[in-house]
C-alpha cells in the first residue's frame, strides 16, 4: 500500500473520562466534524488521505497506535475536538497514551494535535506531550503546506502560518492565521470514510426517546460565537470572538 500523505485520527479517552459507565450504553459516540471537515478539505486538495475514529472502534490505545504504525502516513494528525466545546482537554490523556505508545513502536511518525487544546495551549502542549507540531487554528491555512513540506523531504521548523513545533525541545512558533472566509466553499465532511452507523447520541439529547439514539449525525450551520464569556473555549480555535454562518441550502444538503 502507498504511504498516504495524511491521517486523521479521533482518540478514544472514554475510560479515562467515564469509568466504568463508559461499559454500558450511557455515553454517547458522536462524530468527528473537524477530523471529517479536515479530511475532505485535504482529499478535495488531492492529497491521499484516511481518517480513523478509535473512539467509535472501541480500540485501546496501543491498539490506534499500532493502526497508526501500519498504516505508516506522512503525517498523523490526532484531532481533539468536538461539537461541544468541552470535548477537548478531556481528551488530552488518550492523546498521550496514544503519543506514548508511538514514541515507542513507531518514532519515525510526524505527528500533529489539532483542537480546542492544543489551539488555546500550544506552548504547554509541546511541552508537555511528545508531539512534533500543534496547529493553532482551524487547519486549512496550515495543513497543506506542511504536507508539501514533508512530501519534499524536509523536516525540523517551517515558517507556516498557524504551526507550532519541537525540535528537540526547542519550541518555535508561527503567526496565526486568519480564520476561512467563506464557508459555504467547504467540502462537506468526509463522513464516507467512517462507520456512521455505529454512532450514537448523547441520552440527554433524547430523552422520551432513549431508544432511538442511533443513527446520529451532525450537522453545523456556523462557526464560532458573537460573545466573550470568560469560562467558554468555542472562539479558542478561531482567535478571536466572532461568528461565520454557512449558507441554510448548504445546511440543508447535509
Amino acid at each position: 500500500m502507498k504511504q498516504p500523505d495524511i491521517l486523521f485520527v479521533k482518540p478514544g479517552s472514554q475510560k479515562e473520562v467515564y469509568g466504568n459507565t463508559s461499559a454500558y450504553d450511557l455515553t454517547a459516540y458522536e462524530p468527528p466534524l473537524w477530523a471529517s471537515l479536515l479530511a475532505a478539505f485535504m482529499r478535495d486538495r488531492e492529497y491521499s488521505v484516511h481518517l480513523v475514529d478509535a473512539e467509535v472502534e472501541q480500540w485501546s490505545h496501543l491498539e490506534t497506535a499500532e493502526y497508526i504504525y501500519n498504516v505508516d502516513p506522512l503525517l498523523v494528525v490526532i484531532s481533539v475536538s468536538g461539537s461541544n466545546p468541552s470535548a477537548s482537554t478531556m481528551n488530552m490523556t488518550g492523546v498521550r497514551n496514544i503519543l506514548q505508545y508511538l514514541e515507542k513502536i513507531a518514532p519515525s511518525v510526524t505527528t500533529l494535535l489539532h483542537g480546542l487544546h492544543p489551539s488555546f495551549l500550544p506552548y504547554k502542549t509541546l511541552k508537555e506531550e511528545r508531539v512534533d507540531y500543534v496547529c493553532q487554528g482551524e487547519g486549512f491555512y496550515t495543513l497543506p503546506p506542511l504536507v508539501n513540506a514533508l512530501k519534499a523531504g524536509q523536516s525540523g521548523h517551517f515558517s507556516i502560518l498557524g504551526l507550532w513545533s519541537n525540535n528537540e525541545g526547542e519550541i518555535t512558533s508561527n503567526p496565526r492565521p486568519e480564520v476561512w472566509g467563506d464557508l459555504d466553499v467547504l467540502p462537506r465532511p468526509a463522513w464516507d470514510l467512517l462507520p456512521m452507523k455505529k454512532y450514537r447520541a448523547h441520552n440527554w439529547h433524547c430523552f422520551g426517546e432513549v431508544d432511538q439514539r442511533q443513527p446520529y449525525g451532525v450537522i453545523y450551520s456556523s462557526f464560532g460565537c458573537p460573545y466573550d464569556c470568560s469560562f467558554c473555549c468555542i472562539n479558542s480555535i478561531f482567535g478571536k470572538r466572532g461568528i461565520r454562518y454557512r449558507n441554510p441550502k448548504k445546511v440543508i444538503e447535509d
